[in-house]
C-alpha cells in the first residue's frame, strides 16, 4: 500500500506546483512558469484561482478570489503572460464574481505602457467588447488611451442590475459573475 501512495502523492504535488506556477507566472509576467504548466492546464485545470500576491512592487498585497487567470494578468500588468494565455486558448472574456474581466482590468491599469500592451493583446485576440471597439480598427488603442474611458469602473454586475440591463446581467453571468 505504501508503494502505491507515493505516486499519488507525487501527482498531487505536481498539480500543486503547476497551480503555484500559474499564479506566479501571471502575477509576475514570467512566461517560463506558464510554459511549465502547459497550455492544457492553464485552460482546463486552472480557469480560476484564489491567492494573494506577496512581495514588493505595484502588485504586492493584491488578492484574487476565484479570479480567471486573464484577470490576474491584466490587473498585474502582465502583457507577456496575457499573450501566453491568449495563444493557449484561455477564455479572455471570463470575469470575476462581480463581473470584472481582463478588458476592464486592462482599462484600469495605471501604468500606461502595460495598459497599451494589454489592450492591444485583448483587441488582437477579439476579446474587446464589440460595442466599444473593433479588432480591425488600427487606432483603437490610441483612442482608448487618450479618452476618459480609463476611469475606474465600479462593480459591473451591480451597475448592470441597477440600470435594469437584463441582457448585460446575463452576459456577465455567462462569463462567470455571481450574484
Amino acid at each position: 500500500a505504501a508503494s502505491g501512495a507515493l505516486p499519488m502523492q507525487s501527482m498531487a504535488l505536481e498539480g500543486w506546483l503547476r497551480l503555484v506556477a500559474a499564479c506566479c507566472g501571471v502575477a509576475c509576467n514570467h512566461v517560463p512558469l506558464l510554459d511549465f504548466c502547459g497550455d492544457e492546464a492553464l485552460v482546463e485545470r486552472f480557469p480560476r484561482v484564489s491567492f494573494r500576491v506577496l512581495g514588493r512592487g505595484h502588485t504586492a498585497g493584491l488578492e484574487f478570489d476565484d479570479a480567471p487567470l486573464s484577470l490576474v494578468a491584466a490587473t498585474c500588468g502582465s502583457v507577456d503572460a496575457l499573450t501566453k494565455l491568449a495563444v493557449a486558448g484561455f477564455d479572455l472574456h471570463a470575469c470575476s464574481r462581480r463581473g470584472v474581466g481582463a478588458w476592464e482590468a486592462a482599462r484600469r491599469q495605471r501604468l500606461p505602457g502595460p495598459r497599451a500592451g494589454l489592450l492591444s493583446v485583448l483587441i488582437s485576440a477579439g476579446a474587446a467588447p464589440s460595442q466599444e471597439i473593433k479588432a480591425s480598427d488600427p487606432l483603437a488603442v490610441q483612442r482608448l488611451l487618450s479618452s476618459d474611458a480609463m476611469a475606474e469602473a465600479g462593480d459591473l454586475l451591480t451597475e448592470a442590475i441597477e440600470r435594469g440591463d437584463i441582457a448585460g446581467v446575463r452576459v456577465l453571468l455567462r462569463r462567470g459573475a455571481r450574484l
